[in-house]
């Protein structure tokens, strides 16, 4: 969503949403629900899928690929008023969305952004794929306040998802657009109530996190004072620009989660590491956004960051075809 001189203009395609996803693969990771493959084939939808790519995994299994070079990692209306240019220090931005007509159909674009209406809140499939991500985490939270003990789990996942609900929240706002805000209210309080189970239950002296729990507090809060020192002292066209570009860069750092596990499962052949019903809804639920925000919006800020994580998805999905699934955990 933002074009604003020749580096800016060359990011347009890095955008995002929610946390939603924003924290997606991170916070998936974290999830009893999600974080095992035993009833992957006794699920009715998940094994329609499941069984060609392990099927393809047992045909292929003595096939041998080249050694790869290891990876280099690098540490409608309402929008009109908000997309005059304006400049801000020396650069020039546009605001965050563009105004040109959707470039898919209405029934489509209904779907994406209104399919749920009350009382003029709009939300569409994107938003209600989301609320998975946010709600998921419960069952492990539950545990882990009946037990008093976190175990080994990070702490991250939750903390990154009470700011980025917070964030893309007041990115929604000032664009808005309900379909972007409401779905991510339920992160920010959700976030904020994991945050606060965690931390009444882990001990002080913990380095897993990564970092210490009170770090991971005072993140949150200068977070929040940040994003509403942003909304209320600029102006609104700057803001979401501003916010937008800093939520990319928060999200594009938790679809990088994932990666970790992708590394381990190449060096044991194995996809006990993989959580494959999470990866099918990351791969559902980025392509939505990805559609949302391309196709509806034009906002790069929404579509980007979604796309990188649909190819992380995509990335997971391939390696279960290739080393099927480990049915004797």
């Amino acid at each position: 969503m933002f074009r604003s001189g020749s580096l800016l203009r060359g990011l347009r395609g890095v955008r995002v949403t929610c946390a939603t996803q924003r924290s997606q693969s991170t916070v998936a990771a974290t999830s009893s629900m999600f974080n095992s493959n035993d009833a992957v084939f006794e699920h009715k939808w998940l094994s329609k899928l499941a069984t060609p790519l392990h099927n393809f995994s047992l045909k292929h299994r003595d096939w041998e690929s080249p050694a790869a070079a290891p990876a280099v990692v690098d540490d409608k209306d309402e929008l009109v008023a908000l997309r005059r240019p304006f400049s801000y220090g020396m650069l020039p931005f546009v605001g965050a969305a563009s105004v040109a007509e959707p470039m898919i159909g209405p029934k489509v674009t209904w779907w994406l952004s209104e399919c749920i209406n009350v009382g003029g809140i709009k939300l569409g499939l994107p938003g209600l794929a989301a609320q998975i991500f946010f709600f998921s985490p419960l069952p492990v939270i539950q545990k882990m306040v009946a037990e008093k003990d976190t175990g080994t789990l990070p702490l991250l996942p939750y903390s990154a998802m009470c700011t980025n609900g917070i964030l893309w929240t007041t990115y929604g706002v000032l664009l808005g657009q309900s379909a972007i805000w409401a779905p991510n209210v339920p992160a920010a309080i959700m976030g904020a109530g994991y945050t606060a189970a965690f931390y009444a239950n882990c001990p002080d002296n913990a380095d897993w996190l990564p970092g210490t729990k009170n770090m991971h507090v005072g993140a949150i809060a200068v977070n929040a004072v940040g994003i509403g020192a942003c909304a209320t002292l600029m102006e609104p066209a700057a803001a979401a620009d501003v916010l937008g570009l800093y939520g990319c860069g928060v999200v594009v750092v938790m679809f990088s989660g994932p990666l970790v596990a992708i590394k381990q499962v190449i060096a044991e052949k194995s996809t006990k590491a993989l959580p494959f019903a999470m990866t099918v809804a990351t791969f559902v639920n980025c392509i939505l956004w990805t559609t949302y925000g391309y196709g509806v919006l034009d906002d790069s800020y929404i579509y980007g960051p979604n796309a990188l994580g649909l190819v992380s998805a995509c990335v997971q999905l391939g390696l279960f075809a290739k080393y099927g699934f480990d049915k004797s955990e």
